[in-house]
């Protein structure tokens, strides 16, 4: 193309991107509701925000900085205490990230896409469709192409369960049970290999290829998302997710009285308090406060009688107090808690109750129902198929309360059945190495060696 003066002039290429991850807001949400600017851990430098349209579509982009201070490691303080220097090594460094968040408003629902590490800590989370990144992946990549999994096991002890195959494969690979709530999947888009979603809360797109996603083509997929997060393929391809399904409003409000009450009455057996997603525990710890000067207590692991702690009274413990305190992660390496890395503790409590006369389950800040049918199958398995015996005599009535952390303790039952019985050995959190692999296998509690023979 030649400008007004005839010279031949380079047209400016599209810009494009190869991933973005968008949150759908609830339904009557607006630009001014979804977003928190003044509420956030992490302070905003230089704050923008701009209105805008797209072929018709508004959109606002908010636009800020975060700061990052970080001084001497431990490593190194402790490193230092034994070299032969008059002055000791030391390090102190502020480093500066941009952040964003785009909204874009279409047909009456507005999506939010995050950018930089602080900007998803400025969306209302209360104001967001918890399963709109799993739905719409599950409907339109299919069950055939997957990639990777997580989901939780809510046994008696609840277990974050990760699994990836080394090559896209269909859900039988995976070996995905039905008490398992499905919580993530990433997988390629149904007739397309060159772009894969990843669904949890919130939808991640990457793209490969020559189909990077121009603003055209973005508002375009915005459109397809809106679509097909409505669709229904989900339960025909994915039957196990349909056994959890979302609690009502007025469920929620007779369920979260529970939850309070069994706060209340310190009854933290019936409670579990965990981060509700995969952390490395070699990498993090956690900390309820984020005090800029102040000491920070930190926790190697989270129990829920340290809410005790937290709450000066627990009588008057509300929901709302839940969902506001934080639990922040904690860096060992980088010797900080880091501002942006926190989860409420409403959405770090797991808590199973009965309510009229069906089982709900709270995990990763909301409840859901179980499905009457796979209850029942549970509860005639239990009836049908699983044999009680009777307890020996000699091994009733034992006391198993710890005192120290309010809780039952199988470990109190198993040493003091070894103790009654001499001819047993207490196996109970010995870890054996089986072949090559790791040293964390529990043979059994306890391995009788009288004529009663082995139990465990």
């Amino acid at each position: 193309m030649a400008n007004e003066n005839g010279d031949l002039a380079l047209e400016t290429p599209t810009r494009e991107i190869a991933q973005i991850t968008f949150h759908l807001a609830i339904e009557g949400a607006d630009f001014d509701t979804v977003v928190d600017l003044d509420g956030s851990e992490t302070k905003k430098e230089e704050l923008q925000i701009e209105d805008f349209e797209y072929d018709g579509v508004p959109c606002r982009f908010i636009y800020f900085k975060t700061a990052s201070r970080r001084t001497t490691p431990p490593w190194l303080a402790f490193i230092n205490e034994r070299l032969p220097l008059e002055a000791p090594i030391q390090f102190a460094d502020t480093s500066r990230s941009p952040n964003g968040v785009l909204l874009i408003r279409i047909e009456e629902r507005v999506l939010a896409a995050a950018f930089g590490r602080a900007a998803a800590s400025c969306l209302k989370k209360r104001e967001m469709v918890p399963d709109f990144g799993i739905k719409t992946a599950m409907n339109m990549c299919g069950n055939e192409e997957i990639r990777q999994t997580r989901s939780q096991s809510n046994a008696i002890t609840p277990t974050h369960i990760d699994r990836q195959v080394s090559r896209p494969s269909d859900t039988f690979v995976f070996g995905l049970s039905d008490a398992e709530d499905l919580r993530y999947i990433s997988a390629h888009l149904k007739g397309d290999r060159n772009v894969t979603l990843q669904g949890r809360d919130h939808l991640t797109v990457k793209v490969i290829g020559s189909e990077k996603l121009t603003w055209e083509r973005m508002i375009n997929r915005c459109g397809d998302f809106l679509e097909r997060y409505e669709a229904r393929d989900y339960i025909e391809l994915f039957p196990n997710y349909r056994n959890f399904q979302p609690a009502s409003d007025d469920e929620i409000i007779a369920l979260d009285a529970a939850l309070i009450a069994a706060l209340r009455a310190r009854d933290f057996a019936k409670i579990d308090l965990t981060i509700p997603e995969f952390l490395q525990e070699d990498e993090f710890s956690f900390s309820f406060t984020n005090h800029a000067r102040k000491e920070n207590k930190i926790y190697a692991f989270l129990s829920p009688t340290q809410l005790e702690e937290q709450f000066k009274n627990l009588d008057d413990l509300k929901v709302e107090r839940l969902q506001s305190r934080r639990i922040f992660a904690y860096s060992a390496a980088e010797d900080r808690v880091l501002r942006h890395r926190y989860w409420s503790i409403y959405d770090c409590l797991v808590f199973e109750h009965e309510h009229s006369g069906e089982y709900f389950l709270l995990s990763s800040g909301r409840w859901t129902k179980v499905d009457p049918e796979f209850h029942q199958s549970i509860v005639d398995f239990i009836k049908h198929q699983v044999r009680e015996e009777p307890a020996e005599a000699a091994y009733c009535n034992i006391d198993i309360s710890d005192d120290t952390t309010k809780r039952n303790s199988e470990a109190i039952f198993n040493e003091k059945v070894v103790a009654l019985r001499p001819s047993s050995i207490l196996f109970d959190r010995a870890k054996l190495k089986i072949g090559t692999g790791r040293k964390d296998k529990e043979f059994c509690d306890i391995l009788d060696l009288g004529m009663m023979g082995a139990s465990g």
